[in-house]
């Protein structure tokens, strides 16, 4: 996880959900490796439970060692957080685990030794609990302070939602689709790994910040920061008085000395776009435009919310581009 990497569009809803895919894929190869090279070594009343821990701890790994790469946390922030959620969420599968083994006995049919049935309705509980697990584990390393109150309404739906899914999953691949069971545990883990990682978080809006880049004239290229610290809001300037201003202009090119300004507001996350002249001042963005000149009878200049790589245009031949990127961007 590295935030560089990661653009400002609607795929960065996905990258949580990818990257546990991949460690709980990885998990899975290095469970094959252990059993096929060195054999199982634990009774086989242990085998729900190790897959299941194993599973949980992948997917709490991804989540908390992830954000830790995104936010630059110190390795000894990032190994007590993962020590702290891997064991809470390890236990819960172990009480979970045995609990339904003795539940599947107690209501079912008699199956005999239940931890050798793979069918899902002896297993669904098993997934359920792992999702909680896995829950609250990744919970407990949370800041609750200032949380809303979905905090873990959301975090327990999307341990639900991960168990169910890769249970369906899991159970459709080992007897229709792929009819391995080694192929449906890869199955298992990924789905299980990228609905966790979807459903419950994405990256983070504050590790970006806004920007305005110019896009022609002698000063191409040149771009400068919208940043808000301490949740203050931030408001830059653009036009042709070069003392004062955050951005300016030649005047041949017909930008006013004080043409429009962004405003970041921290709170909401947004970027408005106002404009202070009675010149030409235009945004557009694909299918859409806003014509933002001055109005001289109205008491408030007219404003538009920008979005990544809109582009705004001032005066004559003056194009300019917001662009929203990495906070860490110089």
């Amino acid at each position: 996880m590295n935030i560089f990497l990661i653009p400002y569009t609607w795929s960065r809803h996905l990258q949580f959900g990818i990257w546990s895919a991949l460690c709980s894929l990885i998990a899975w190869w290095f469970y094959l490796l252990v059993l096929t090279q060195g054999g199982m070594v634990w009774s086989s009343g242990w085998d729900a439970f190790v897959t299941n821990a194993l599973l949980c701890s992948a997917v709490v790994f991804a989540n908390i060692w992830g954000e830790g790469a995104l936010r630059r946390w110190s390795m000894r922030r990032r190994l007590w957080k993962l020590a702290l959620g891997v064991g809470i969420s390890m236990g819960i599968t172990l009480l979970v685990t045995w609990s339904w083994a003795g539940l599947s006995l107690m209501f079912l049919e008699d199956i005999g030794s239940v931890h050798h049935v793979v069918a899902l309705k002896y297993r669904w509980g098993n997934f359920m609990g792992t999702g909680v697990g896995v829950a609250i584990g990744v919970m407990s390393t949370e800041k609750w302070r200032g949380q809303p109150k979905t905090f873990v309404l959301n975090y327990l739906l999307g341990g639900l939602f991960a168990g169910l899914t890769a249970g369906a999953l899991w159970s459709i691949s080992a007897y229709y689709w792929v009819q391995n069971l080694y192929w449906a545990g890869a199955i298992l883990f990924v789905s299980f790994g990228f609905s966790f990682g979807w459903s419950t978080r994405s990256t983070p809006d504050d590790l970006y910040v806004g920007w305005i880049r110019v896009l022609s004239g002698n000063r191409f290229g040149h771009r400068i920061p919208i940043d808000a610290k301490e949740k203050l809001p931030k408001e830059r300037f653009v036009g042709a008085y070069p003392n004062g201003l955050d951005l300016f202009f030649p005047v041949e090119s017909f930008v006013q000395p004080l043409h429009a300004s962004v405003v970041h507001n921290p709170t909401k996350n947004t970027y408005t776009l106002r404009g202070l002249t009675q010149y030409h001042l235009k945004m557009v963005r694909m299918l859409e435009w806003a014509k933002l000149n001055y109005d001289p009878q109205s008491p408030v200049p007219m404003e538009v919310n920008l979005s990544n790589e809109d582009r705004v245009e001032l005066g004559e031949g003056v194009q300019v581009e917001f662009l929203i990127l990495p906070r860490e961007e110089r």
